[in-house]
């Protein structure tokens, strides 16, 4: 009945045919124009437009327009270097496939609101062209000026939009440094954000981004929640790296001068946790865990060059406060590196693993605090040279005074302000071992110390607090050594209970100095008992019991035997340094 009615007024009413025939040509026409002319007409506009805007050559190989479904594909969008320049022949950007789906939402709402977009194969070459200069600073310079005033469509000052499907396929960005002769590729790279709005209804809603790559080939991913545009901004970020080479991003490391990095890989599994509410400051928490591997630099700042690694440095971060900082200004200290001597192939210091499971970092009250450092099978090789002096000692000269003041430029940030408090809940010595040479002594045998095992608990760096130790050796495989007590040294006070057994004296004579006349060749002695000191001056008070075997003094200028005893007893030792 309604169908008959509008077929007889279509028919009698000529005005109405009129109306419905302009708006059938007028769509008919809109299709056409879409269809045919408007992708012409945008590629040659986009083409010079863009040209003229960034002073490059831009191409694009066509453009496809759906003009009663509102999606847009853009094909072979290319932007070349400038003709001037060396790399005229390469390109700065490149995008193989761009494809937008608008929704007609977007009438409704008077916002732009996309059901899909999806860019293909993009790919950036950056480069380094001097110091200070890229092949896009041209480009940087002329964006900061200041812009005229542009309207937007916002909601108390934000702007309105909605996105669903963001999808970034198999992106490449690549970045040439011919400043410092370095090369950077990140590959594979893949983005994906499902949903993401600033309209009213939807500012609590979860944005959930992906994003993965490929840097250097070492594999990169990143997953994440976030309410960016509700009274309270958050977003949980995590940070997974796998086998990521250091070797080729040293050159933009904070290594001092006369240092290389010569390997080092890097593994994490983090998270970043940020939150602001309207109004008050943002809170920025790190924690997870991280891992260095086969690090090794050299070290040519001394006279004697040598290296420094370890294999593996095992770190776990429990919410580290970030808040008002930045990266630089937090730190963690490599300990128990690798100290290669230059003329021999034993290292001076080895690590084969440090692990910290706690690490909490407080910037307000610019306190660190760790929880159990463990050291697994530490080893020192101590040599005392000739001279008398320490090996270590030549490793730790001062810096040429250029090298020297590059270091404090470099370190000016972490000097400035209040020092920072360090506490470590324990520090653990598992299966560690000290070996020991004495070249002022001709053919004495080291001392070796071979298991060595040490628990220091509740220490605070700067002294005030007795710390807890304890401690158990094994010497030249015969001695043994146990100690237990506290420690502080601000002022000195400690008192330990020690149970020492057969501890070989020989490697250890040439510390007497000209005191000893004499060559012992043979000497083991025991302790059993305690020692303790404290207050201003220091009072020192031991008691116990002591022994001495097993002892053969040579007479170096007749060649003879001059002194020996098998076994030699003190009892009930009491000694006060006051008065």
């Amino acid at each position: 009945m309604i169908q008959t009615e509008f077929l007889r007024r279509l028919v009698t009413n000529k005005r109405l045919r009129i109306s419905i025939g302009v708006l059938v040509i007028t769509v008919v026409l809109f299709g056409l124009l879409g269809y045919f002319w408007l992708p012409g007409y945008a590629k040659n506009k986009l083409e010079t437009v863009l040209s003229e805007t960034v002073h490059r050559p831009v191409s694009v190989q066509s453009i496809d327009i759906q003009p009663y479904t509102l999606e847009v594909t853009v094909r072979g969008f290319r932007v070349g270097e400038k003709t001037e320049s060396a790399d005229s022949d390469k390109v700065l950007f490149s995008v193989d496939e761009l494809y937008v789906n608008l929704s007609a939402a977007s009438i409704t709402h008077l916002a732009p609101v996309a059901s899909s977009i999806i860019v293909k194969a993009p790919m950036l070459r950056l480069v380094r062209e001097g110091e200070n200069r890229f092949n896009v600073t041209d480009l940087i310079e002329e964006s900061s000026e200041p812009l005229e005033d542009v309207k937007e469509t916002s909601v108390l000052g934000r702007t309105m939009f909605s996105v669903s499907n963001v999808v970034i396929e198999d992106g490449r960005f690549e970045f040439v440094d011919q400043f410092k002769k370095s090369h950077q590729k990140v590959s594979e790279i893949n983005l994906g954000i499902p949903f993401i709005s600033s309209f009213e209804s939807h500012l609590t809603t979860l944005i959930e981004p992906y994003f993965s790559a490929k840097v250097n080939g070492a594999p990169f991913a990143l997953n994440g929640k976030l309410r960016p545009f509700s009274g309270k901004r958050e977003a949980t970020l995590e940070l997974k790296l796998n086998n990521i080479d250091l070797t080729h991003i040293d050159e933009y490391s904070p290594i001092p001068l006369g240092i290389s990095l010569l390997s080092g890989y890097f593994d994490s599994d983090l998270q970043l946790t940020f939150t602001q509410e309207t109004g008050e400051s943002s809170s920025i928490v790190l924690s997870g865990h991280a891992s260095l591997r086969k690090f090794e630099i050299e070290n040519r700042i001394m006279e004697a060059p040598y290296n420094v690694k370890f294999d593996q440095l095992d770190v776990m971060l429990n919410e580290i406060d970030l808040s008002g900082q930045t990266p630089a200004q937090v730190a963690l200290v490599l300990a128990g590196a690798m100290l290669m001597q230059p003329d021999k192939t034993e290292p001076i210091l080895s690590l084969p693993k440090l692990s910290v499971n706690k690490i909490v970092v407080d910037p307000t009250q610019k306190n660190v605090a760790l929880g159990v450092v463990k050291l697994d099978q530490f080893k020192a090789s101590i040599r005392r040279e000739t001279d008398g002096q320490l090996n270590l000692i030549h490793h730790f000269t001062p810096l040429p005074d250029e090298q020297a003041s590059t270091l404090e430029r470099r370190s000016a940030v972490a000097k400035a302000g209040e020092p920072w408090a360090v506490s470590i809940d324990k520090l653990k010595l598992a299966d560690a071992a000290l070996h020991f040479e004495d070249l002022t002594l001709t053919k004495v045998a080291p001392m070796v110390v071979d298991p060595l095992n040490l628990t220091i608990d509740n220490i605070d760096l700067d002294g005030a607090d007795p710390l807890k130790l304890a401690l158990q050796a094994t010497v030249n495989q015969r001695g043994n050594l146990e100690t237990n007590g506290s420690l502080a040294w601000a002022p000195l006070a400690f008192d330990f209970v020690i149970d020492a057994k057969d501890i070989d004296l020989v490697s250890l004579q040439g510390w007497a100095g000209d005191q000893l006349k004499a060559l012992l060749t043979r000497g083991e002695v025991s302790f059993q008992g305690k020692v303790m000191a404290d207050g201003e001056p220091l009072k020192l008070v031991l008691s116990g019991k002591s022994g001495f075997s097993n002892f053969n003094f040579f007479d170096k200028a007749s060649a003879t035997d001059l002194l020996r005893w098998r076994r030699f007893n003190v009892g009930g030792i009491k000694f006060v340094n006051e008065p």
